[in-house]
Formats: C-alpha cells, sequence, structure tokens
C-alpha cells in the first residue's frame, strides 16, 4: 500500500517535467513496476547470497567426521540456514494473514485501496487482495521447493529431517574409521561407510538444486579424504612393509638387477618374493579382495581403482612378483627351490670331454650316449660354485668357467644360448668355452620356472602406491 501511496505522489510530482498525470503511468501501474523490479532485485540478493555459502575444507578424516558431527546435530547449521532462508523468502504466509486482516478491518479500508490501484484490480474486495498477493507470489514460488525442505505441514516432521538423519548416519561411520588402521580402513567398516555415503547421494538426488549441492559436496569430500586416507595409510605401510625391505636386501642385487656385481642372498629373496613373504603378506592384506587375478593381465575389480585411489600400473608389480613366486618357490614357503633335468643333444668335435659341476652335482659328456641328469637348485650341497670344463682346452689355452656365488648358476645361464624350446617347460642350453659350444635339452618340472627369460624383465618396485 505504501508503494502505491508513494508512486501516487510521484505521479502528482510529474508537473514539474511538464507532464500530466494522464502523459506518463498512472499511480497503479508504476507502484507494480517497481514492485516487480524489487522482487527481481530481491530473489536475485537471495540466490546470489545462497550460491556464495559453501563447507569449509575438509582435509582429513577426523575433520571430515567433525563437520558431519555439527551438520546433523540438534542444531544443525544446515537447518538454521534453511529456516533463515525460509523466513524471509517465504512471503505467501505473510500474505493470507495481511489478507484476513483487511477483510477484518471493514469496507473502508478496501475503499481507499480500490482509489490507489484504480482499474487496474477492478472494484472487488477480492480484486484488491489479490493485487497485493500477486505482487508477493513469486519471490514465495522462487524459493517453494527449497522452503518445503524445513515447512512443518500436517503435523508431519520437515523434510530436512530425514536428510539430517541420513548425514548422521555418515557420521557414525566415519567417525569410527578416524582412527582405523590401513587394514581396517578396508574391511568391512569401509563398506559401510561406503554404503552410507551412497544413501546421502541418493537422497541428495531428490532435494532442491542448493542443498543437493551442498550434500554432494560435502559426501565428495569426506569420501576423497577417506580415500586420501586410506591411501596414505597403504603408502605408510608399503614404504615401512615393503620398500624399506627391497632397499635393504635386494635393490641394486642381481637377478633384480641382472647388471650387478652383487648377489642377493636367498634368504632375503626368499623373505621378499616367497609364500607369505614380503609382497604376498601385503598384497593379501591390503588388496587381494580388491583384484581380479583370473585374467591373464590383473585388473581391479569394479570401482575398486576408485575406492582405493590406486593406478592399474601398481597391480602389474603384484603380478610380476606372483609370476615369481610360481617359478622359484612352487613347494611353497620362502626357500627357493628349482628342479630341472639336462640331457646332452650335441658337442664341438673339438672338444674331447664336457663336465658341468653345479653346486656338487655332476652333468658329463664324452660324445656318448646322452642321458638326462636331474639337477636342483640350489643343490643341497650348498657350495654355491659352477663349473664348466672342456678338454682338450680351447684354441686359446682356456678350459673352463668357474663362477661363484648363490646365483652362479643363472650367472652362467646369462652367459649361455637359452632358447625356449616348443613348450613351456623345454629349453636349449648352449654354453661356450670360448668359440667351443655344447648344446643340451634343459627340461623344467613345470611350465613355471625361471628359465623363461621375462620372469624378471619388467618387475619394479615403485616408491608410492
Amino acid at each position: 500500500v505504501g508503494s502505491v501511496s508513494q508512486a501516487g505522489t510521484l505521479a502528482e510530482e510529474q508537473w514539474v517535467l511538464g507532464r500530466s498525470l494522464d502523459d506518463g503511468q498512472d499511480a497503479a501501474a508504476l507502484a507494480l513496476e517497481v514492485r516487480r523490479l524489487y522482487v527481481q532485485d530481491y530473489m536475485a540478493q537471495w540466490d546470489a547470497l545462497l550460491a556464495d555459502i559453501d563447507f569449509v575444507p575438509v582435509t582429513s578424516v577426523a575433520q571430515a567426521a567433525d563437520v558431519l558431527r555439527v551438520l546433523s546435530g540438534p542444531a544443525s547449521p544446515l537447518k538454521k540456514l534453511l529456516q533463515a532462508v525460509a523466513k524471509e523468502t517465504d512471503l505467501q504466509k505473510e500474505e493470507r494473514l495481511v489478507a484476513e486482516k483487511l477483510k477484518a478491518r471493514g469496507d473502508d479500508t478496501v475503499d481507499r485501496l480500490k482509489q490507489q490501484l484504480g482499474s487496474l484490480v477492478g472494484q472487488s474486495e477480492e480484486g484488491v487482495v489479490n493485487a497485493l498477493a500477486s505482487e508477493m507470489d513469486p519471490i514465495t514460488a522462487h524459493f517453494a521447493e527449497l522452503n518445503g525442505l524445513v515447512e512443518d505441514t500436517d503435523g508431519q516432521t520437515p523434510a530436512i529431517d530425514a536428510l539430517l538423519q541420513d548425514l548422521n548416519a555418515l557420521y557414525v561411520q566415519v567417525s569410527a574409521m578416524s582412527g582405523a588402521s590401513g587394514e581396517a580402513l578396508l574391511g568391512e567398516s569401509r563398506n559401510q561407510t561406503t554404503a552410507a555415503a551412497d544413501q546421502v547421494r541418493l537422497s541428495a538426488e531428490r532435494q532442491p538444486p542448493l542443498v543437493q549441492g551442498f550434500l554432494k559436496s560435502v559426501v565428495g569430500s569426506t569420501t576423497g579424504t577417506m580415500m586420501g586416507g586410506i591411501r596414505n595409510q597403504l603408502n605408510a605401510a608399503w614404504m615401512s612393509e615393503v620398500v624399506s625391505v627391497y632397499r635393504q636386501s635386494l635393490a641394486g642385487r642381481y637377478p633384480l638387477d641382472r647388471g650387478s656385481s652383487r648377489d642377493a642372498t636367498l634368504d632375503d629373496f626368499g623373505h621378499f618374493f616367497g609364500q607369505g613373504g614380503v609382497l604376498d603378506s601385503y598384497f593379501r592384506k591390503y588388496l587381494q579382495p580388491y583384484v581380479d587375478t583370473s585374467a591373464s593381465t590383473w585388473r581391479w575389480q569394479p570401482g575398486a581403482a576408485q575406492k582405493l585411489g590406486i593406478g592399474s600400473g601398481v597391480l602389474q608389480t603384484f603380478q610380476r612378483a606372483a609370476s615369481i613366486r610360481e617359478a622359484f618357490f612352487r613347494s611353497g614357503g620362502t626357500q627357493p627351490m628349482v628342479r630341472f633335468e639336462l640331457r646332452p643333444v650335441a658337442m664341438d668335435s673339438s672338444i674331447e670331454q664336457f663336465q658341468l659341476d653345479l653346486d656338487g652335482q655332476q652333468f658329463s659328456y664324452d660324445h656318448g650316449p646322452a642321458r638326462p641328469v636331474a639337477m636342483q637348485w640350489p643343490s643341497s650341497n650348498g657350495t654355491g660354485v659352477v663349473r664348466l670344463n672342456i678338454s682338450p682346452a680351447s684354441v686359446t689355452g682356456r678350459s673352463g668357467i668357474t663362477l661363484e656365488g648363490p646365483w652362479a648358476w643363472f650367472r652362467l645361464l646369462d652367459q649361455s644360448d637359452l632358447a625356449q624350446g616348443n613348450s613351456p617347460d623345454r629349453f636349449t642350453l648352449r654354453m661356450r668355452v670360448d668359440n667351443a659350444s655344447i648344446s643340451s635339452e634343459l627340461r623344467a618340472s613345470s611350465a613355471f620356472n625361471p628359465f623363461r627369460r621375462q620372469v624378471f624383465s619388467g618387475f619394479t618396485l615403485p616408491e608410492r602406491l
């Protein structure tokens, strides 16, 4: 009503500009235009204010739990915010009160409003009331969906309370995980937390854009922080349980470093790669439930990569380690053991006799019948010495090769020609002393054996997962 009166005053003062009331807008039309602009600006201001609201960044699982506790608590700032917005933008209730008061005040008040609004609204009491209401309806309609969340209708609790219950359920799970270890973070509590987060996301899909954005932001930052927490826990365990052991005992040593003159001890090799060893234990403890090992190339189970935040390249390390374990530890345990047979095939005519001493195990040939000889590495003798001798000596006067160390047999294979046969367990081995050579068939006891050259190739141990 005040705007109508002010508009009338402005219209009456148009004579200063040389205009009469009939030359411009009448007072009622001017009042409605002023109100229209006010309504637009009012909604725009509130939209801008609400769009500028966000939650504090979450940097830890404990902080995420604290944010969820506050948001879902009895004094929830989210609920208070929505109540404050409703108080300022749900004008329909006030309209009805005004309309009822107008009716109660009698015809004199309505008559005065008729005179001010003129022909714009007609002469009925209903037209006056509707004219007043119509200017407030755009604001109420604009925020109706949002304000409906805190509206208590027919004695039912506001819809926001159900959302807060979902947030509280998520808080309970996240709070329980805030001090959990890496194993616990990947266990059942992790699954329960994921289910609670999914429920909040599902509820968010049915909410107004503002609340939907709030909820998704909270859940996204919470799950992202949890993922970071899990990744940090996994990497901390990776460094202390795996990388530190590898650095101390295997890094830069043969056979992991084929060009190194230093040998890894068999105990260290078995402790790291064997059944129940360092890598195997880490994989079983933290990752096995999330990996599909049935395919030729290992891959994450659906959704696991997102849950753990670990790339697929890490799986190549574990798959290669599994191949090493299958090749060297067929009998289980952490002591490597490889069984095979050697059978002479051909020998240069310049050689009358050839003899191989592998850790005290003898294999010889003098152009007679070719008989296979069973061998194993390492042997029970444990001398750590491999000798290859020919007679007579080569043209250079050299009559043999001697290698020492736990990996002497594999170093000899590196110096020889070893070719894959027609099956995974058969190979052709050509050993040399200068230009004189001896060819033998090497038959492994299993298709999973370390004589395949690629068994160590491609194995790298990342510093972080």
